[in-house]
């Protein structure tokens, strides 16, 4: 006999920090619409969440069964039940997406659109915890403890493209309910939310600071405009417009990322002094930033938050094509464009610890990082015309810590000299 002796509910309150793509795997307005319920709502489904909050647990390799398991000769039911998480403030947004090569030209077939539930979004889902005679109670509350410590350092994500940016969330509140057979009637309501309404205080959770990834933290200043184009579909609205979310200016994670992926395979070439090779510079840019190739693929090393433009301004602006034959402008050339100028904000990267090659993968990130800041790599469209061109607003910050980046280039220069990537 193994008999339940108490189970623990948890309410879990979440504040979407950035956009979050869940597809429900339908082409219907865009090319993957988000997940919708019957009464078309959109939610997350506890499977999700759950294999999330799994892929953290063993990343930290603590042995936790918590999420049971099953192999050939035994297995074990997990004991933690997680529900479909539901929106109480959502709005959803359509995202456009292009790959394009190292002469910013698209590649074919590489343009798609994507549906996103935008960032400021509230939801709350539940878990539940079934605590039996023969379990280590203290175990598995730990465990749980461990994920909501992961979310509040914006390292456990939902969705896709979590390395680029979207589904950050963080803990807007958790309250907690423990169910023995003294007050087991109690709980055929504890999954109506008036329950949750009446005397029941947060749950308070001591957060700990120390994650498993170094956090890259760098002020910038936008120089000018930045254009990253949403193509509007509603009247009268400007033929271009840069992309927005809950209302503010953003610069997408994706943005950021193929921008640095391109000047760091640049650098990487540089540093092949005795054989430049472009198989070597492949094969570490895939190793920093993933890749997909048939049924082989590698996660990123390197993620990279969606940055909100702070104090930036609005400015839209009628352009027009000039034939440079005709000296005129060129028939159908004209258009209207919105762009936003000036405007700070904070660049925020983070690569994992546990990665064997974290210190020269952070020293070449940096070098990387150090043009944005004097101006030497812009971001978006129309950087001919001064576009995405950004300057250094404050001391950069690794982990906290000021003036640790030149160590780590240098760090990296030297190790990149003894790698050997041909074999």
């Amino acid at each position: 006999m193994n008999s339940v002796v108490k189970r623990i509910v948890y309410r879990i309150e979440l504040l979407f920090v950035s956009p979050v793509n869940v597809s429900s795997g339908l082409e219907g307005t865009t090319d993957s619409d988000v997940l919708r319920d019957y009464d078309g709502h959109p939610f997350i489904s506890g499977s999700s969440i759950a294999g999330a909050f799994r892929a953290y647990v063993q990343s930290k390799n603590n042995g936790n069964d918590i999420f049971g398991f099953a192999n050939d000769e035994d297995g074990k039911m997990s004991p933690v039940f997680i529900s479909d998480l539901k929106f109480n403030k959502s709005e959803t947004d359509i995202r456009d997406s292009v790959a394009l090569d190292d002469n910013k030209i698209t590649k074919e077939g590489a343009k798609f659109d994507f549906e996103v539930i935008q960032g400021n979004s509230k939801g709350y889902f539940y878990i539940e915890l079934t605590i039996r005679e023969k379990d280590n109670e203290e175990l598995l509350v730990g465990t749980l403890n461990e994920i909501f410590n992961g979310i509040h350092l914006k390292e456990i994500r939902l969705g896709s493209n979590k390395t680029r940016g979207y589904g950050i969330i963080d803990i807007d509140q958790i309250k907690k309910r423990e169910f023995t057979k003294n007050n087991f009637l109690d709980y055929r309501d504890c999954y109506r939310e008036p329950f949750w309404k009446k005397n029941v205080k947060a749950y308070d959770l001591d957060y700990s600071t120390k994650g498993h990834m170094v956090s890259i933290e760098v002020p910038l200043r936008l120089k000018g405009g930045i254009s990253i184009r949403k193509y509007a579909v509603k009247k009268n609205a400007p033929d271009f417009e840069h992309i927005m979310d809950h209302g503010c200016p953003v610069i997408p994670g994706t943005s950021i990322m193929g921008a640095l992926r391109h000047r760091i395979k640049e650098i990487i070439k540089e540093l092949n002094v005795n054989s430049s090779t472009e198989l070597n510079a492949n094969k570490m840019i895939d190793e920093m930033f993933g890749f997909v190739s048939g049924k082989d693929a590698h996660i990123s090393g390197v993620i990279v938050d969606e940055m909100v433009i702070e104090g930036a301004k609005a400015l839209e602006m009628t352009r027009t094509g000039i034939s440079r034959f005709e000296n005129s402008a060129r028939n159908g050339a004209l258009y209207k464009e919105k762009t936003y100028v000036n405007g700070t904000f904070t660049l925020k990267l983070s690569i994992n610890k546990e990665n064997p090659n974290m210190d020269w993968i952070i020293g070449i990130l940096l070098l990387a990082v150090k043009d944005l800041q004097n101006g030497f790599l812009a971001v978006g469209g129309q950087t001919s015309i001064g576009r995405g061109i950004f300057e250094a607003n404050g001391i950069l910050k690794i982990d906290g810590e000021e003036n640790k980046e030149d160590a780590y280039i240098a760090s990296s220069i030297e190790k990149y000299k003894e790698m050997d990537y041909e074999h």
